[in-house]
């Protein structure tokens, strides 16, 4: 009786371990999107200067 315990705990546990990685692949994906989409606009703008515009404020009187 313990071994079919001890069998059902473990699948239920690879399973859920399965989910719980497939859900953090997922996500890591999409912050690996993200950020690289931040990038890409990041570039564009310090390229254009309008990013190194906001940075540099001139100084006031």
């Amino acid at each position: 009786m313990a071994t079919i315990i001890h069998i059902v705990v473990t699948l239920v546990v690879a399973i859920l371990r399965g989910f719980a990685t497939a859900l953090l692949l997922l996500f890591s994906r999409a912050a690996v999107a993200i950020v690289a989409v931040i990038g890409v606009i990041a570039a564009a703008l310090g390229l254009s200067g309008t990013l190194g515009a906001s940075i540099r404020r001139r100084p006031r009187d």
